[in-house]
């Protein structure tokens, strides 16, 4: 069951009311290995992700998808923690297949974690093939360095019509920073 959340009486970093009619959202969320949303984050728009301008929280649901608790970070509702988009690895291919494939220079991500099956990743910066910009997948079949694309909802990804990978691209495992929770 999805519900529309908006923080109440939300403090800037200095701990002033931050004022609800006159700002624009940008939002984070990560899934981590479930269906539901677990982390959101959200900032006025024109913040960058390195800005410690987000308001982050961790949801919790019961077993019908309901949102039973929601805690942010370090127990209050100031807008003063950064998400970081994550660990990642460098794209080298995607195929115009079903499901996509996709490569990349290394399983080891850039603080030694190796990519496995089932983590949630995020995909930025391709060019070509820039349908799979901006959205979050699951890594199936993992094999060597490639790994098929699969939509958190358990679908494979048909890029048979997307446009041809060129170059570049990341694949992100996102976390938080400056995250923790009472």
């Amino acid at each position: 069951m999805g519900e529309r959340y908006t923080p109440l009486n939300p403090l800037d970093a200095n701990k002033n009311p931050v004022p609800s009619g006159s700002w624009m959202w940008k939002m984070r969320a990560s899934k981590l290995d479930g269906s539901n949303i677990i982390h959101t984050a959200y900032a006025e728009a024109g913040k960058a992700e390195s800005d410690a301008a987000w308001l982050i929280d961790k949801h919790t649901y019961d077993g019908s998808g309901d949102i039973t608790e929601t805690n942010y970070a370090e127990g209050v509702a100031h807008f003063q923690h950064v998400y970081d988009s994550g660990l990642f690895a460098t794209i080298t291919a995607a195929t115009q297949a079903d499901p996509c494939n996709v490569t990349v220079s290394s399983i080891t991500l850039s603080d030694g974690r190796v990519l496995a099956n089932g983590d949630v990743i995020y995909i930025s910066g391709v060019v070509g093939m820039t349908e799979l910009n901006g959205n979050f997948y699951v890594v199936s079949g993992l094999s060597g360095a490639a790994f098929n694309l699969v939509t958190t909802a358990g679908a494979n990804v048909d890029s048979q019509g997307f446009t041809a990978y060129t170059s570049g691209g990341e694949c992100h495992l996102p976390e938080f920073a400056n995250y923790t929770f009472e």
